[in-house]
């Protein structure tokens, strides 16, 4: 009886055995499938990681450009504020011109600038006008 019922043991203990090399078959297939969606894992966080840094350099690219813009624009409203104020010294200037320049009574030695240009070619011609 003590060899059939040892016979009975080693022959649930193979069973077991099997089982237990069966599960760890299992858990060892699992265990790659784990290793291999980690590294898929890894490869996609670096590829973020890769897109993150291009797209931050693009950022800095693009604030940089802005903040030349900013100082081309100051540096251009500069320079209309400069054209404005050399615009109203040149008006200035020529209207004190022209009030210095009427002290002046000359012959008339051509025709008037109040006549059109057509008139004045032809009292040219005729060298016909008259001092008004």
């Amino acid at each position: 009886m003590a060899a059939k019922e040892i016979k009975v043991l080693i022959a649930d203990s193979v069973a077991l055995v099997s089982s237990g090399t069966a599960l760890v078959d299992n858990a060892g297939d699992t265990m790659h499938e784990v290793v291999a969606s980690v590294r898929t894992v890894t490869e996609i966080v670096g590829e973020i990681s890769d897109a993150s840094d291009e797209q931050s350099h693009g950022i800095v690219q693009v604030n940089q450009v802005l903040i030349e813009m900013d100082k081309v624009t100051q540096q251009n409203s500069a320079m209309v504020h400069q054209a404005a104020s050399a615009a109203a010294s040149l008006q200035e200037q020529s209207a004190k011109l022209a009030e210095v320049v009427g002290l002046f009574v000359l012959p008339v030695l051509s025709p008037p600038l109040s006549l059109t240009i057509d008139r004045r070619v032809e009292c040219f011609r005729n060298q016909s006008w008259q001092v008004h």
